[in-house]
Protein backbone atom coordinates (compact mmCIF):
# COMPACT_ATOMS: atom_id res chain seq x y z
CA UNK A 1 0.00 0.00 0.00
CA UNK A 2 1.50 3.33 -1.11
CA UNK A 3 1.18 6.24 1.13
CA UNK A 4 -1.24 7.60 -0.88
CA UNK A 5 -3.37 4.89 -0.78
CA UNK A 6 -2.97 4.79 3.10
CA UNK A 7 -3.94 8.19 3.41
CA UNK A 8 -7.00 8.01 1.20
CA UNK A 9 -8.30 5.03 3.06
CA UNK A 10 -8.20 6.71 6.23
CA UNK A 11 -9.42 9.72 5.20
CA UNK A 12 -12.30 7.68 3.89
CA UNK A 13 -12.61 5.70 7.27
CA UNK A 14 -12.23 8.70 9.26
CA UNK A 15 -15.78 9.12 10.28
CA UNK A 16 -16.38 5.25 11.12
CA UNK A 17 -13.53 5.51 13.31
CA UNK A 18 -14.60 8.44 15.21
CA UNK A 19 -18.19 6.76 15.36
CA UNK A 20 -16.97 3.68 17.06
CA UNK A 21 -15.10 5.59 19.85
CA UNK A 22 -17.67 7.32 20.58
CA UNK A 23 -19.89 3.91 20.75
CA UNK A 24 -17.02 2.62 23.40
CA UNK A 25 -16.79 5.71 25.11
CA UNK A 26 -20.90 6.06 25.47
CA UNK A 27 -21.26 2.58 26.18
CA UNK A 28 -18.51 2.51 29.27
CA UNK A 29 -19.64 5.70 30.39
CA UNK A 30 -23.23 5.25 30.82
CA UNK A 31 -22.32 1.48 32.51
CA UNK A 32 -20.01 3.41 34.90
CA UNK A 33 -23.18 6.07 35.86
CA UNK A 34 -25.46 2.84 36.68
CA UNK A 35 -23.40 1.39 38.93
CA UNK A 36 -22.30 4.44 40.81
CA UNK A 37 -25.32 5.96 40.82
CA UNK A 38 -25.39 9.80 41.66
CA UNK A 39 -23.64 11.99 40.12
CA UNK A 40 -21.31 13.14 42.89
CA UNK A 41 -20.02 9.53 43.28
CA UNK A 42 -19.38 9.84 39.53
CA UNK A 43 -17.43 12.72 39.47
CA UNK A 44 -15.89 11.51 42.65
CA UNK A 45 -14.37 8.63 40.31
CA UNK A 46 -13.82 9.99 37.29
CA UNK A 47 -11.67 13.44 37.51
CA UNK A 48 -11.36 13.79 33.32
CA UNK A 49 -14.19 13.84 30.99
CA UNK A 50 -13.93 11.16 28.69
CA UNK A 51 -13.60 12.26 24.80
CA UNK A 52 -12.64 10.30 21.97
CA UNK A 53 -10.02 11.11 19.61
CA UNK A 54 -8.70 10.16 16.39
CA UNK A 55 -5.16 10.34 15.17
CA UNK A 56 -4.65 13.03 12.50
CA UNK A 57 -3.81 11.92 9.31
CA UNK A 58 0.02 12.88 8.82
CA UNK A 59 0.77 11.43 12.51
CA UNK A 60 -0.35 8.17 11.54
CA UNK A 61 0.90 8.50 8.17
CA UNK A 62 4.13 8.99 9.82
CA UNK A 63 3.83 6.14 12.33
CA UNK A 64 2.93 3.60 10.03
CA UNK A 65 6.02 4.77 7.61
CA UNK A 66 9.06 6.63 9.54
CA UNK A 67 9.22 5.44 13.23
CA UNK A 68 11.11 2.39 12.39
CA UNK A 69 7.97 0.07 13.63
CA UNK A 70 7.82 -3.13 11.60
CA UNK A 71 4.44 -3.11 10.33
CA UNK A 72 3.88 -6.02 8.46
CA UNK A 73 0.54 -4.16 7.60
CA UNK A 74 0.65 -1.02 8.60
CA UNK A 75 -2.90 -0.06 8.39
CA UNK A 76 -4.38 -2.74 10.00
CA UNK A 77 -1.68 -3.59 12.33
CA UNK A 78 -1.93 -0.01 14.13
CA UNK A 79 -4.96 -0.17 16.94
CA UNK A 80 -5.25 3.38 17.83
CA UNK A 81 -6.17 5.13 15.32
CA UNK A 82 -9.36 6.14 17.43
CA UNK A 83 -8.54 6.05 21.03
CA UNK A 84 -10.40 7.49 24.46
CA UNK A 85 -8.99 7.82 27.56
CA UNK A 86 -10.76 8.04 31.71
CA UNK A 87 -8.73 9.61 33.91
CA UNK A 88 -9.68 8.68 37.98
CA UNK A 89 -8.38 9.69 40.93
CA UNK A 90 -6.34 6.90 42.42
CA UNK A 91 -5.83 3.78 41.12
CA UNK A 92 -7.86 2.06 43.77
CA UNK A 93 -10.63 3.34 41.31
CA UNK A 94 -9.54 1.67 38.48
CA UNK A 95 -10.73 -1.91 38.57
CA UNK A 96 -14.48 -0.72 38.10
CA UNK A 97 -13.72 0.32 34.79
CA UNK A 98 -11.35 -2.24 34.07
CA UNK A 99 -14.46 -5.07 34.72
CA UNK A 100 -16.59 -2.72 32.42
CA UNK A 101 -14.38 -3.30 29.25
CA UNK A 102 -13.82 -6.84 29.72
CA UNK A 103 -18.04 -7.77 30.84
CA UNK A 104 -19.04 -6.06 27.16
CA UNK A 105 -20.90 -7.93 24.54
CA UNK A 106 -20.15 -5.52 21.71
CA UNK A 107 -16.16 -5.83 21.58
CA UNK A 108 -13.58 -8.14 22.37
CA UNK A 109 -10.52 -7.00 24.62
CA UNK A 110 -7.23 -7.42 25.53
CA UNK A 111 -5.23 -5.73 27.95
CA UNK A 112 -2.21 -4.44 26.17
CA UNK A 113 -0.59 -2.99 29.03
CA UNK A 114 -1.01 -3.65 32.88
CA UNK A 115 1.47 -1.07 34.98
CA UNK A 116 0.45 -3.91 37.87
CA UNK A 117 1.96 -6.23 36.47
CA UNK A 118 4.86 -4.47 35.00
CA UNK A 119 5.53 -3.57 38.85
CA UNK A 120 5.91 -7.17 39.95
CA UNK A 121 7.93 -8.12 37.02
CA UNK A 122 10.08 -4.73 37.33
CA UNK A 123 9.83 -4.16 41.29
CA UNK A 124 13.06 -1.78 41.08
CA UNK A 125 11.74 0.18 37.89
CA UNK A 126 9.39 3.50 38.13
CA UNK A 127 8.50 4.24 34.51
CA UNK A 128 5.30 5.42 32.44
CA UNK A 129 2.18 3.69 34.20
CA UNK A 130 -1.46 3.32 32.54
CA UNK A 131 -3.85 0.47 31.71
CA UNK A 132 -4.27 0.22 28.27
CA UNK A 133 -7.04 -1.88 26.44
CA UNK A 134 -7.31 -2.38 22.84
CA UNK A 135 -10.95 -3.59 22.25
CA UNK A 136 -12.34 -4.78 19.02
CA UNK A 137 -15.72 -4.84 17.38
CA UNK A 138 -17.59 -8.12 17.42
CA UNK A 139 -20.14 -8.39 14.53
CA UNK A 140 -20.87 -5.24 12.67
CA UNK A 141 -22.24 -2.15 14.51
CA UNK A 142 -23.76 0.84 13.70
CA UNK A 143 -23.25 4.02 15.18
CA UNK A 144 -24.35 8.00 14.48
CA UNK A 145 -25.28 6.99 10.80
CA UNK A 146 -22.21 4.82 10.60
CA UNK A 147 -21.43 1.05 9.72
CA UNK A 148 -18.78 -0.11 11.58
CA UNK A 149 -17.26 -3.40 10.34
CA UNK A 150 -16.48 -6.42 12.85
CA UNK A 151 -13.05 -6.64 14.09
CA UNK A 152 -12.76 -2.03 14.25
CA UNK A 153 -10.15 -1.44 17.11
CA UNK A 154 -10.47 1.17 19.87
CA UNK A 155 -7.76 1.97 21.98
CA UNK A 156 -9.02 2.82 26.05
CA UNK A 157 -6.73 4.18 28.49
CA UNK A 158 -7.18 4.07 32.48
CA UNK A 159 -4.81 6.26 34.14
CA UNK A 160 -5.41 7.83 37.44
CA UNK A 161 -4.73 11.47 37.85
CA UNK A 162 -1.34 11.51 38.68
CA UNK A 163 -0.54 9.20 35.90
CA UNK A 164 -2.09 11.61 33.62
CA UNK A 165 0.00 14.42 34.61
CA UNK A 166 2.88 12.66 34.85
CA UNK A 167 2.77 10.96 31.34
CA UNK A 168 1.67 14.91 29.85
CA UNK A 169 5.00 15.87 31.09
CA UNK A 170 6.77 13.56 29.98
CA UNK A 171 5.69 11.53 27.36
CA UNK A 172 6.10 12.89 24.11
CA UNK A 173 9.36 14.05 25.18
CA UNK A 174 10.93 11.43 26.88
CA UNK A 175 9.48 8.15 25.55
CA UNK A 176 8.33 8.69 22.13
CA UNK A 177 11.38 11.04 20.68
CA UNK A 178 14.63 9.63 19.05
CA UNK A 179 16.84 11.96 20.74
CA UNK A 180 18.58 10.66 23.50
CA UNK A 181 17.71 12.58 26.70
CA UNK A 182 20.24 12.94 29.44
CA UNK A 183 21.05 10.78 32.07
CA UNK A 184 19.91 13.01 34.80
CA UNK A 185 16.53 14.02 32.85
CA UNK A 186 15.59 10.34 32.91
CA UNK A 187 17.14 10.14 36.61
CA UNK A 188 14.50 13.20 37.66
CA UNK A 189 11.51 11.56 35.72
CA UNK A 190 11.90 8.33 37.29
CA UNK A 191 12.41 9.92 40.83
CA UNK A 192 9.11 11.77 39.82
CA UNK A 193 7.79 8.44 39.09
CA UNK A 194 8.60 6.80 42.23
CA UNK A 195 7.03 9.68 44.21
CA UNK A 196 3.95 9.67 42.24
CA UNK A 197 3.69 5.97 43.32
CA UNK A 198 3.77 6.55 46.76
CA UNK A 199 1.74 9.31 46.54
CA UNK A 200 -0.87 7.30 44.95
CA UNK A 201 -0.49 4.12 47.55
CA UNK A 202 -0.58 6.58 50.58
CA UNK A 203 -3.81 8.46 49.07
CA UNK A 204 -5.65 5.02 49.01
CA UNK A 205 -5.00 4.49 51.89
CA UNK A 206 -6.32 7.81 53.67
CA UNK A 207 -8.91 7.06 51.49
CA UNK A 208 -9.72 3.65 53.01
CA UNK A 209 -9.60 4.99 57.09
CA UNK A 210 -11.33 8.12 55.71
CA UNK A 211 -14.10 5.93 54.08
CA UNK A 212 -14.16 3.69 57.42
CA UNK A 213 -14.71 6.57 59.87
CA UNK A 214 -17.29 7.70 57.32
CA UNK A 215 -19.11 4.62 57.40
CA UNK A 216 -19.03 4.60 61.37
CA UNK A 217 -20.50 8.10 61.89
CA UNK A 218 -23.34 7.37 58.75
CA UNK A 219 -23.90 3.72 60.88
CA UNK A 220 -24.65 5.84 64.31
CA UNK A 221 -26.92 8.86 61.99
CA UNK A 222 -28.85 5.85 60.56
CA UNK A 223 -29.50 4.44 63.88
CA UNK A 224 -30.35 7.95 65.68
CA UNK A 225 -32.71 8.16 62.41
CA UNK A 226 -34.50 5.30 63.24
CA UNK A 227 -34.87 5.50 66.72
CA UNK A 228 -36.63 9.04 66.37
CA UNK A 229 -39.02 7.86 63.89
CA UNK A 230 -40.14 4.82 65.93
CA UNK A 231 -39.99 7.05 69.19
CA UNK A 232 -41.27 10.20 67.94
CA UNK A 233 -42.92 9.36 64.69
CA UNK A 234 -42.36 9.83 61.06
CA UNK A 235 -43.00 13.76 61.15
CA UNK A 236 -40.01 14.39 63.28
CA UNK A 237 -38.06 13.83 60.57
CA UNK A 238 -39.46 16.47 58.67
CA UNK A 239 -37.19 18.52 59.75
CA UNK A 240 -34.14 16.37 59.88
CA UNK A 241 -30.83 18.27 58.25
CA UNK A 242 -28.40 16.52 57.17
CA UNK A 243 -25.21 18.10 57.81
CA UNK A 244 -26.42 19.17 61.33
CA UNK A 245 -27.03 15.23 62.29
CA UNK A 246 -23.75 14.23 61.07
CA UNK A 247 -21.58 17.00 61.95
CA UNK A 248 -22.78 16.46 65.41
CA UNK A 249 -22.69 12.56 65.46
CA UNK A 250 -19.26 12.85 64.16
CA UNK A 251 -18.20 14.63 67.25
CA UNK A 252 -20.06 12.23 68.89
CA UNK A 253 -18.77 9.14 67.54
CA UNK A 254 -15.35 10.13 68.93
CA UNK A 255 -16.55 10.32 72.42
CA UNK A 256 -18.41 6.88 72.24
CA UNK A 257 -15.35 4.91 72.07
CA UNK A 258 -16.51 0.79 71.91
CA UNK A 259 -20.08 1.82 72.39
CA UNK A 260 -22.69 -0.20 70.32
CA UNK A 261 -25.82 0.57 68.10
CA UNK A 262 -27.36 -2.11 69.92
CA UNK A 263 -26.92 -0.40 73.84
CA UNK A 264 -27.99 2.72 71.65
CA UNK A 265 -31.39 1.17 70.68
CA UNK A 266 -32.49 -0.04 74.29
CA UNK A 267 -31.23 3.14 75.70
CA UNK A 268 -33.76 4.59 73.56
CA UNK A 269 -36.16 2.12 74.31
CA UNK A 270 -36.14 2.23 78.23
CA UNK A 271 -36.48 5.89 78.25
CA UNK A 272 -39.38 6.68 76.68
CA UNK A 273 -39.77 10.11 78.73
CA UNK A 274 -37.04 11.61 76.57
CA UNK A 275 -40.12 12.33 73.35
CA UNK A 276 -41.69 14.44 75.82
CA UNK A 277 -38.37 16.22 76.86
CA UNK A 278 -37.26 16.24 72.95
CA UNK A 279 -40.91 17.78 72.25
CA UNK A 280 -41.01 20.43 74.85
CA UNK A 281 -37.93 21.93 73.96
CA UNK A 282 -38.79 21.58 70.08
CA UNK A 283 -39.26 25.03 68.67
CA UNK A 284 -36.79 26.52 70.90
CA UNK A 285 -33.45 24.65 70.33
CA UNK A 286 -33.00 23.23 66.69
CA UNK A 287 -30.51 20.30 67.90
CA UNK A 288 -34.33 19.19 69.35
CA UNK A 289 -35.82 18.96 66.17
CA UNK A 290 -32.93 16.45 65.02
CA UNK A 291 -32.73 12.89 64.83
CA UNK A 292 -29.27 12.98 66.61
CA UNK A 293 -30.50 14.80 69.59
CA UNK A 294 -31.24 11.06 71.11
CA UNK A 295 -27.66 10.16 70.57
CA UNK A 296 -26.14 13.69 72.49
CA UNK A 297 -28.88 11.89 75.09
CA UNK A 298 -26.91 8.26 74.67
CA UNK A 299 -23.45 9.63 74.74
CA UNK A 300 -24.86 12.08 78.27
CA UNK A 301 -25.24 8.47 79.80
CA UNK A 302 -22.52 6.78 78.54
CA UNK A 303 -19.46 9.42 78.76
CA UNK A 304 -20.65 12.08 80.42
CA UNK A 305 -16.97 13.29 81.91
CA UNK A 306 -15.56 13.16 78.68
CA UNK A 307 -18.76 14.31 76.68
CA UNK A 308 -18.63 18.10 78.99
CA UNK A 309 -14.88 17.90 77.32
CA UNK A 310 -15.00 17.28 74.01
CA UNK A 311 -18.68 19.13 73.30
CA UNK A 312 -18.24 21.04 70.39
CA UNK A 313 -21.79 23.31 70.60
CA UNK A 314 -24.12 24.97 72.66
CA UNK A 315 -23.23 23.98 76.51
CA UNK A 316 -27.10 24.48 77.46
CA UNK A 317 -27.97 21.42 75.32
CA UNK A 318 -25.82 19.66 77.53
CA UNK A 319 -27.59 21.66 80.42
CA UNK A 320 -30.68 19.83 79.39
CA UNK A 321 -29.28 16.42 78.72
CA UNK A 322 -27.88 15.83 82.24
CA UNK A 323 -30.85 17.19 84.06
CA UNK A 324 -33.15 15.15 81.96
CA UNK A 325 -31.28 11.66 83.00
CA UNK A 326 -31.13 12.79 86.57
CA UNK A 327 -27.36 13.35 85.92
CA UNK A 328 -24.97 15.58 88.02
CA UNK A 329 -23.33 17.90 85.29
CA UNK A 330 -19.50 17.61 85.62
CA UNK A 331 -18.97 21.04 84.36
CA UNK A 332 -20.64 22.28 87.91
CA UNK A 333 -17.38 20.69 89.46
Amino acid sequence: MTEEDFLQRYVDERPMYEAWGDLVMQTIDSTLRNRLGADADYYSVVKIPPTVRTKEPDSLLNKAFYRGKQYEDPYNDITDKVGLRFVVLLTDQINPLRDIVAESTIWTNSEDRNFEDERKQNPSTFAYESVHFVVKSIGVQHHNGQEIPEGTPCEIQIRTLLQHAYSEVTHDTVYKSKITAEPEIHRTIARSMALIDTTDKLLVEAKSALEGASATVESWVQAAKGAAESSLGEEFLDNYDDKTNWVVAENLVGVLGNATLEEFSQFVQERTFLSDRIRERFDIKSLFRQPVILLVYFTTFKKRTRLAREWEFDDSILSHTYGDLGLADPRDR
